[in-house]
């Protein structure tokens, strides 16, 4: 079979192409004519009308684009190039008659939206603007153009948050679009807020040579704001000395980036870069710019091209390696951070990902090794009180140290206080007020389709609204979830703070006077707890998220129970405990679960084996943990352990550490993650849950109970170990509470055996569900406003003998 040949018109064509790309206007027409004289093509039409376009000779633009429609009437962009130039005309009745051509022959052209928006603006008509370019969005939200219009547009309507907001949703879509630089700088200099408005000119003056009045307008800022005098002058006084140092303008990139103005930082970045592009260094440090901003694809280009510059460069490998493990990635993870531990031994937290991985892929030979070395630089790092490599939550879920835990975070959270110092030169802690109805915030970034949010699914519908006011901070996604849902229409306000930084966030809280502030989130993945460090609110507490203490001396209260922290334990604690009754784990009493058919067979599950299982993250899997569960296996021969599948490596390592422990791998099976409710229906067909040693399940295991499920625990030495015995204290089981590796054994051992004492079990459990503590939503909420009035009033007391003792 032969490919078709390509026609001559098709050759003329493609060279058209090829001039217009290199700027040869002239020629691509000539070459499109002599295409279109062979063969009249729509298409062709159209690349003639556009090069006569960007020439400026509009009406030969037109007349072309008029015979592309001829020849193909549903050519949509001709259409709407047509409107452009009718529109910068001021002929906005025939602009918008053609934008609407447009639509009509290609309602997904998102450009003809945006154009009819710009069409409807200069009519006058901003509603229709407005409806134009959230259509465009709606087609393409990667198109910045719309973005921006609505941000001027609001703007001019005086809805600065609206406008703030699809400014900046705008410049991350597409760094390089100016435009909302130069609209925000505005904005924030009209709200007085001098600093931010200077971010954002100097970006705009990155971008593009500025005129007079934007220089004058970004030396009023710098007037009002008085920022960074000293050292910037240093700089300036080098750069004046030589302007092409590539050196000293990356130099100056760092200063900007040690005090966290990210937006200073790029631009030097890359102004040092302009003078010198192969500045491996430079290009390391403008990438963990757009990875802090999430902006992942960015960041990889950049660090690629550090790498190709300098292969040996560890932190591009280290950075390259947490975008691997955040997308899932891990093999290709492990490469890059063990390259980067490789070639600077002293990096720390390439270290401490690395131990992580090890741990999600069951390597436990490889964590050993990683872990002993993550140990002892851990306790160098505490003897020097300095940075510390080894993240709270990683030494938390592995470690049964609460001494540990507590020097660990009190150090992260000493560097968390020092990163946003600079912030808090002029600010002033809230004090606390006297008041009837006392507004409670709730703080995290788990408010979506997470196990937070399926425990606290009622706890903002519950409050008693006769003595609180509920509001929420989310800075996590927007996932659309009826979880979200559900927290949205409970809470009295709930407010997206993702786009702020952690000044603006505190400030939203601050002036929405939250009297306590209750942070869920710990040291858990991607927490801002700089927020709190700020100080918004005059009572601040830990709760649910993170099972041990912040460290922090900005949290004054952390909620606890008499199971998860022993007498003697409260040393290890920053906050003051409050104990609640019962578990501290709230719950919620109206999780559904799927009512359709749900099979052994379809989850690779054997009919007629005992199903063991454990539902939990790989992580927790260590190998104290897993060895006993292989010993479990061999005494119960006619059994199976089901597991969730986490990544490709858990599997693979389990099965041959079953293997090499004289256990059957293929009596190891996995199954993949369900969404929600059918993951509460899969539970029921299972016999028992054995619960991970040293981290237990959390909202694993009261899924399990809730599903109707035992769960055996062991009773361990720190909150993690613990949380399982809170729960099953709480729903009155503690006979499935066990204090030696030898009486879980035991007891799992007895109820493979012993089908009716676990019968019985189950029933007890069933009928508990509904009776027992632990899934009484409405008794934990009144229990946690208990605490919170009893908090209150505590600090209104100490107030008023503070201000009476002057």
């Amino acid at each position: 079979m032969r490919l078709e040949e390509k026609t001559e018109a098709d050759k003329y064509a493609e060279k058209g192409v090829n001039l217009a790309n290199n700027g040869d206007l002239d020629g691509a027409i000539e070459a499109f004519k002599k295409s279109l004289s062979l063969t009249p093509n729509a298409q062709v039409f159209y690349f003639l009308g556009l090069a006569y376009q960007l020439k400026g000779d509009f009406e030969n633009a037109k007349k072309y684009y008029l015979k592309s429609v001829k020849e193909n009437p549903n050519y949509s962009m001709s259409y709407n190039n047509l409107g452009v130039i009718y529109l910068e005309n001021k002929d906005y009745t025939k602009a918008l008659e053609y934008f609407e051509k447009s639509i009509k022959s290609d309602s997904s052209n998102s450009f003809a939206y945006n154009n009819l928006g710009n069409a409807f603006k200069k009519m006058g008509k901003n509603k229709k603007a407005e409806k134009a370019w959230k259509d465009a969005i709606r087609l393409f939200p990667r198109l910045p153009e719309p973005y921006n219009n609505l941000g001027i547009l609001f703007y001019e309507e005086k809805k600065f948050k609206k406008a703030i907001s699809y400014l900046k949703k705008a410049s991350d879509i597409d760094p390089d679009y100016v435009q909302p630089f130069y609209h925000l700088g505005v904005i924030f200099g009209s709200l007085k807020k001098f600093k931010t408005a200077s971010k954002y000119l100097e970006k705009f003056i990155a971008k593009v040579k500025p005129n007079a009045d934007t220089l004058a307008l970004l030396a009023n800022l710098y007037l009002n704001s008085g920022e960074l005098k000293k050292s910037l002058l240093k700089f300036e006084e080098s750069l004046k000395l030589n302007p092409n140092s590539p050196f000293v303008t990356s130099d100056l990139g760092n200063l900007y980036k040690q005090i966290g103005d990210l937006e200073k930082a790029e631009y030097y970045y890359k102004k040092a870069l302009k003078i010198n592009p192969n500045l491996d260094g430079t290009l390391n440090n403008l990438g963990t710019i757009y990875f802090n901003r999430n902006q992942y694809q960015k960041a990889i280009n950049t660090f690629q091209k550090a790498l190709e510059i300098n292969n040996n460069l560890s932190t591009a490998h280290y950075h390259l390696g947490l975008i691997s493990e955040r997308q899932g990635k891990f093999d290709k993870a492990a490469r890059h951070l063990i390259r980067a531990y490789e070639l600077d031994p002293n990096l720390g937290e390439a270290l401490n990902v690395i131990t992580y991985l090890t741990m999600q892929g069951c390597l436990f030979e490889k964590y050993d090794f990683y872990a002993k070395k993550l140990d002892e630089l851990t306790q160098k790092e505490l003897k020097e009180g300095g940075k510390i490599s080894q993240s709270p939550f990683l030494n938390t879920v592995r470690v049964e140290d609460p001494k540990t835990h507590f020097l660990i975070a009190r150090q992260k959270c000493r560097e968390i206080k020092e990163d946003v110092a600079g912030f808090i030169k002029d600010w002033k802690v809230p004090k606390v007020k006297k008041k009837k109805v006392i507004t409670l915030g709730y703080l995290s970034n788990d408010f979506y389709d997470h196990a937070t949010t399926h425990l606290i699914g009622r706890l903002f519908e519950l409050h008693d609204r006769k003595l609180f006011k509920v509001y929420a901070y989310s800075y996590g996604p927007d996932d659309k979830s009826p979880y979200l849902s559900k927290l949205k229409a409970d809470a009295d306000k709930f407010e997206d703070i993702r786009d702020l930084s952690f000044i603006e966030a505190a400030k939203k809280i601050r002036n929405d006077e939250v009297d306590i502030l209750i942070d869920l989130k710990g040291h858990t993945r991607d927490s801002r707890l700089e927020i709190l460090a700020l100080r918004p609110a005059p009572i601040q507490i830990h709760y649910l998220g993170y099972p041990a203490t912040t460290g922090a001396d900005f949290i004054d209260y952390f909620f606890a129970d008499k199971t998860v922290v022993q007498k003697g334990e409260e040393k290890y604690f920053s906050e003051k405990l409050i104990f609640l009754p019962d578990s501290y784990q709230i719950n919620n009493n109206r999780r559904e679960i799927y009512k359709g058919k749900i099979t052994r067979e379809e989850l690779g599950i054997p009919k007629n084996k005992f199903a063991f299982f454990s539902f939990n993250q790989s992580y927790k899997i260590n190998r104290k943990t897993f060895y006993l569960w292989l010993e479990i296996l061999k005494k119960a021969k006619d059994s199976v352990l089901v597991l969730l599948e986490t990544n490709i490596f858990a599997p693979r390592e389990l099965r041959k550490e079953a293997e090499k422990n004289g256990v059957e791998g293929k009596r190891i099976i996995f199954v993949p993650r369900y969404p929600q409710e059918k993951h509460l229906a899969r539970i029921k067909l299972c016999d028992l849950a054995l619960d991970p040693l040293t981290c237990n399940g959390h909202t694993t295991t009261s899924d399990t109970l809730w599903a109707g499920v035992p769960v055996v625990t062991l009773f361990g030495k720190h909150f993690a170990s613990r949380v399982s015995a809170s729960l099953l204290k709480a729903i009155n089981l503690p006979e499935l509470i066990t204090y030696s590796e030898k009486e879980y054994y035991e007891l799992a051992v007895k109820l493979y055996k012993n089908l009716k004492e676990l019968s019985r079990i189950r029933k007890k459990l069933e009928e508990n569900r509904l009776k027992a503590p632990l899934f009484d939503s409405e008794k934990k909420v009144r229990d946690l406003e208990k605490a919170y009035l009893e908090i209150f009033k505590e600090k209104i007391k100490k107030s008023e003998a503070k201000r009476g003792g002057k």
